[in-house]
């Protein structure tokens, strides 16, 4: 598959009321070779045919520890983010251990809240994020 079919795909998807956070709700891979299960799109090459469109998959509300959390907005993530790092350099911009990096990191990889190397809860990139000495988890757990 070209760079250009997936990237046209990758364009009809994002239109799409099935498709949330980069995730198509009705199970289709976009990378595979197979078409649209909306027929939004065909099939990659003639020897293949379209997804089989599974049941959709409700938008839960992101929750913690019982509680359900709203998602948040870019300014809530960039004020997120301000705190951490103004905590960080108050503290004289310390950085973790190897140990202590790779330590927070194994929670992170565990936890429920924790999305291809970000955190649901601050929206933080979680390596970086582990490097900081003074930084505290959203979740508490380290």
């Amino acid at each position: 598959m070209t760079n250009d079919v997936l990237l046209d795909r990758l364009t009809i998807c994002s239109k799409c009321e099935s498709y949330h956070l980069k995730v198509c709700l009705l199970g289709h891979i976009t990378q595979s070779w197979l078409g649209c299960p909306k027929k939004k799109f065909p099939p990659f090459g003639n020897n293949f045919g379209y997804a089989e469109a599974k049941k959709q998959v409700p938008i839960a509300k992101p929750k913690c520890c019982g509680v359900s959390l709203k998602q948040l907005s870019w300014p809530e993530v960039v004020s997120e983010f301000y705190r951490t790092m103004s905590e960080w350099i108050k503290a004289g911009t310390p950085i973790a251990s190897k140990d202590e990096h790779t330590r927070r990191l194994n929670i992170c990889r565990i936890c429920e809240k924790y999305r291809h190397f970000q955190c649901e809860l601050c929206a933080c990139v979680m390596y970086v994020k582990a490097k900081l000495e003074s930084a505290k988890c959203s979740a508490a757990k380290w």
